[in-house]
């Protein structure tokens, strides 16, 4: 198991600015460092919800059919 990932919900701090994403880090720390794409103000976690274990995967390889 590598860790867990959470799928956040952010909104802009302007109020002008109607930009809301969702963005999947694997810190809650780190949504502290985004910033909106529009207009460069602070994003605010509205929400969040643990969104999926990574886990690192092997290939596989299968025989071809006779």
């Amino acid at each position: 198991m590598v860790g867990s990932m959470y799928a956040v919900t952010l909104t802009c701090s302007d109020r002008d600015c109607e930009l809301e994403v969702v963005e999947v880090v694997s810190s809650l720390a780190e949504v502290e460092l985004l910033v909106c794409g529009g207009c460069g103000c602070c994003l605010q976690a509205v929400g969040f919800a643990e969104a999926v274990e990574a886990r690192a995967v092997a290939p596989v390889v299968l025989p071809l059919a006779a």
